[in-house]
C-alpha cells in the first residue's frame, strides 16, 4: 500500500519502464525460436485479445480493431493502446499492478488509432500487451518465462525478477 514511510532495505519500487526491455526480449526469444511471427496479429497468439473489439469497418474514423494489431505494432508502440484502461486506473490505481485485470482491460480495449498509424509510447500497457502474447504462446506468465528461459540460464534467476515473486503472493 502507498505510504510516506522512509525507504528501507526491503522497500518495493514499481519499475514498469525498466522491465520493458526484458519483456520485449522475451518476445524476441519466442521469435528466435520460431514460435512468434512479428507480422502476425496479436490475436493469433492471444485469442481473447480481439473478443470485444469491433471490426475495422465498424469503428469510427481513426480507429481500428485489435484484430489488426500485429506483434510488431506492439513492440514499436504503434498498437493504438497507449491510454487503454485509464478510466479503470482512475477508479483503482492498483489495477495496473494486477495482471489478470490488465489483460482483461486490454482484451476489451478499443484502439485510439489504426495499428501502425502513429507511434505513441505505451507507458502502462506495453508490458501487459507482451504478457498477453507470451501467455498465449507458452501458457506461462511473463515472469515465469523470464525466470526460467532467460534469467535462469544466465545464472540470474534470484537476481532478476518480474512481479513480486512467491514471497509476496
Amino acid at each position: 500500500p502507498y505510504t510516506l514511510a522512509a525507504v528501507r532495505h526491503d522497500s518495493l519500487f514499481n519499475v514498469f519502464s525498466v522491465s520493458k526491455a526484458v519483456a520485449a526480449a522475451a518476445v524476441h526469444v519466442l521469435v528466435q525460436r520460431g514460435m512468434v511471427d512479428l507480422d502476425a496479429p496479436v490475436c493469433s497468439y492471444w485469442h481473447e485479445f480481439q473478443a470485444n473489439t469491433s471490426d475495422v469497418l465498424g469503428v469510427g474514423a481513426g480507429h481500428a480493431s485489435a484484430g489488426h494489431i500485429t506483434v510488431r505494432h506492439v513492440l514499436n508502440h504503434q498498437a493504438g493502446l497507449a491510454d487503454a484502461g485509464l478510466d479503470d486506473m482512475a477508479r483503482d490505481p492498483y489495477v495496473v499492478c494486477d495482471s489478470e485485470a490488465m489483460l482483461a482491460v486490454l482484451e476489451e480495449a478499443t484502439p485510439a488509432s489504426a495499428a501502425g498509424a502513429d507511434t505513441r509510447y505505451h507507458y502502462l500497457t506495453f508490458g501487459w500487451l507482451l504478457e498477453g502474447i507470451v501467455r498465449g504462446v507458452t501458457g506461462r506468465t511473463l515472469a515465469d518465462f523470464v525466470r526460467n528461459e532467460m534469467a535462469g540460464p544466465l545464472g540470474l534467476a534470484d537476481e532478476m525478477m518480474l512481479g513480486l515473486g512467491d514471497s509476496y503472493e
